[in-house]
């Protein structure tokens, strides 16, 4: 007959998993760190991309003129005065999630800009930065998380 008997250090054993957690939490916090800075890059490169094909305006500020070349439905909006971007923001909410959003009261098209509305067709920027990286996105992840794995 055969007998095997485990035994396990119980105290020991919850330390370590406690220092996992903590470090698995760690890890997805600092993975919402680094998606966060890599998709406002890429948005913002969208956002400054001189590939539009809309309509070319003449524009004037602080007495200047210029001429300026808008997006196109389903291009990313081109950047005109900079308030969409300044706009962009990350945030790393307590429930483990991250928000990206847009918009505010000297960006208030934000919104129609990426969805479209009755006067405007879609120019997604937000979306599209998101399926572009969705793959870098979970990486991000895996990477933090395989470091904490590593780590027993």
């Amino acid at each position: 007959m055969l007998k095997i008997i485990a035994s396990v250090d119980v105290k020991k054993s919850y330390k370590k998993l406690k220092s996992i957690t903590k470090d698995s939490l760690l890890g997805i916090d600092l993975a919402y760190k680094d998606v966060g800075v890599s998709l406002k890059r890429q948005i913002f490169a969208d956002l400054d991309a001189k590939d539009k094909t809309g309509r070319l305006y003449t524009v004037f500020k602080d007495g200047v003129e210029f001429e300026h070349r808008a997006s196109a439905e389903g291009e990313p909006p081109a950047t005109l005065f900079g308030n969409l971007k300044a706009s962009i923001e990350t945030k790393i909410n307590a429930s483990d999630t991250m928000s990206l959003s847009a918009g505010n009261k000297n960006a208030p098209y934000a919104e129609s800009l990426e969805l479209g509305d009755a006067r405007i067709r879609p120019r997604p920027y937000l979306k599209k930065a998101i399926d572009d990286q969705e793959k870098e996105i979970f990486n991000y992840f895996v990477d933090y998380l395989e470091d904490t794995l590593g780590k027993i």
